[in-house]
């Protein structure tokens, strides 16, 4: 989800960008995990009214960054949009596996 004052209208490329700037680096990340889960009617109703919503994923975008997207259901909803920190941790540590079975 966007955040008033920091990242409202800031697509998942957008975020990258941002963070590839302060790094001062022109890439800083390999993949990017990114949700796929859409959030609910009644909690997009309840950020709209922050002025805030989901974060867009534009794919492509982020692969011209030389970024791999990597999709997953990373949403938890309850009063408020979380990250899903089980299955994010779950995809990195599958990422990090894949990535040391090919330097060995």
């Amino acid at each position: 989800m966007t955040q008033a004052n920091e990242s409202l209208g800031l697509s998942a490329a957008d975020h990258i960008r941002a963070l590839n700037h302060h790094a001062q680096t022109e890439r800083l990340f390999d993949y990017a995990l990114i949700n796929r889960t859409p959030v609910s009617a009644e909690l997009k109703a309840k950020y709209a009214l922050e002025a805030a919503a989901q974060i867009v994923a534009d794919l492509d975008s982020v692969a011209e960054l030389g970024v791999r997207p990597v999709l997953g259901d990373y949403l938890d909803e309850a009063t408020v949009a979380r990250h899903a920190t089980d299955r994010v941790a779950q995809d990195l540590l599958v990422l990090v596996s894949q990535s040391s079975t090919k330097t060995t």
